[in-house]
């Protein structure tokens, strides 16, 4: 999707997200699935490639706030 495309997209669930907190909820289950079952993984790899993910960037945060202070 283009850059413009993925703004209007997360322009418009953000709006939903404000508007429908219920239904935000199913479309964020909705598009949680569609990823996870597009990537050819497992839901259990996903979430473990995504604790690995997270986990590096905090990593690294934590490595630049200091520079953020001075």
């Amino acid at each position: 999707m283009p850059s413009e495309g993925i703004d209007i997209c997360n322009t418009a669930i953000a709006e939903l997200k404000d508007r429908d907190p219920e239904l935000f909820k199913g479309v964020e289950h909705v598009i949680f699935w569609d990823v996870t079952n597009g990537s050819g993984i497992s839901v259990e790899e996903f979430k473990r490639q995504a604790l690995k993910r997270c986990a590096n960037l905090a990593k690294i945060r934590a490595t630049m706030r200091p520079r953020e202070f001075k």
